[in-house]
């Protein structure tokens, strides 16, 4: 019998929420509805889209977004005949953490180095917002002094010593499904001080 239709749910049978939180993962699946108006059993086996697909990433229907904002989601399911019925898209809306985690500290890796492990080694902190002081301690000749955070949040202002800037963008990092900027400062080997974000 044909599929005639499909319909997003969470896994657990509910309707897909309006709303999910950055980097944390939702299972949908697709219910089909057949010709005689009967629902089969659920599936995640479908083909499934993400619109913008820069704005997460949905295999088998685990749904993670890794920005804020409105994402489209559709699952089409193939009949027999090699046709395919796509369901009607659903909107969910990427929302920010209750906090911002953001990784600090000092690291010898060079640029190309620079991953997900190295930035999760790094010392961790949430807060309201990144903005604050950071104590860190870049003795060795090759440590770099390294800050990551959220590619949706704004651009970070440094301060050491009273002086603006000293550091760079060196690369975007994906990190438990979220992407980080993470920020080099331009020289290695400065010692112990702290370092304000404005």
């Amino acid at each position: 019998m044909a599929r005639k239709n499909n319909v997003l749910r969470a896994a657990d049978g509910t309707a897909v929420p309006s709303e999910l939180i950055v980097g944390v993962s939702l299972q949908l699946v697709a219910v089909p509805t057949y010709s005689d108006g009967s629902t089969g059993e659920p599936t995640t086996d479908a083909q499934w889209a993400l619109t913008p697909a820069a704005n997460g990433t949905i295999p088998k229907g685990l749904l993670t977004l890794s920005k804020t904002g409105v994402s489209k989601v559709t699952a089409s399911l193939s009949n027999p005949d090699g046709s395919k019925v796509t369901s009607d898209p659903v909107s969910i809306t990427g929302t920010a953490p209750a906090g911002v985690t953001v990784y600090y500290g000092v690291s010898a890796a060079g640029v190309d180095a620079i991953d997900e492990t190295v930035v999760k080694a790094l010392t961790s902190k949430t807060a309201a917002s990144p903005a604050g002081d950071y104590d860190v301690d870049a003795a060795g000749d090759g440590d770099y002094i390294l800050f990551a955070l959220p590619s949706t949040a704004k651009t970070p202002v440094f301060s050491v010593g009273g002086f603006d800037g000293g550091f760079a963008k060196a690369k975007t990092v994906n990190v438990d499904g979220v992407d980080y900027d993470v920020w080099r400062s331009d020289n290695p080997g400065l010692g112990a001080l702290t370092f304000t974000i404005k």
